[in-house]
């Protein structure tokens, strides 16, 4: 499960790439009124502001591309920040641990079994 940490720094690259897509068109940021964006808005867009699907598919709408060509490569949830991956093992270690208190089967590398 991807972490905060992850999610920010997916909004920051696409920010990026909406900045090119943006000048490779043409257009400045406050043309970008023109298309139902304020400037500032827009400009939070691209320093990485999360953003709804609803405006993504605006965005999508303004450029004629896919939104699968603005997001491929850009999240997996497998890919982990490695503070994400150690706040993840301390959570692993903590039902362990509760689980051994109780008694209680946990994952292991051979299935789950009732911890000695």
């Amino acid at each position: 499960m991807a972490g905060q940490a992850e999610h920010e720094r997916v909004f920051r690259e696409l920010g990026g790439r909406l900045k090119a897509l943006r000048q490779k068109a043409g257009h400045s940021q406050e043309d970008m009124f023109s298309f139902g964006f304020s400037t500032r808005h827009w400009q939070q867009i691209e320093a990485g502001r999360p953003i709804s699907m609803r405006t993504l598919f605006r965005i999508c709408d303004v450029f004629g591309v896919k939104p699968e060509h603005l997001l491929r490569g850009l999240y997996s949830p497998f890919q982990r920040a490695p503070e994400d991956a150690a706040i993840e093992k301390d959570h692993v270690h903590r039902r362990k641990q509760v689980a051994v208190q109780s008694g209680a089967q946990v994952p292991g590398s051979k299935g789950w079994h009732k911890p000695d």
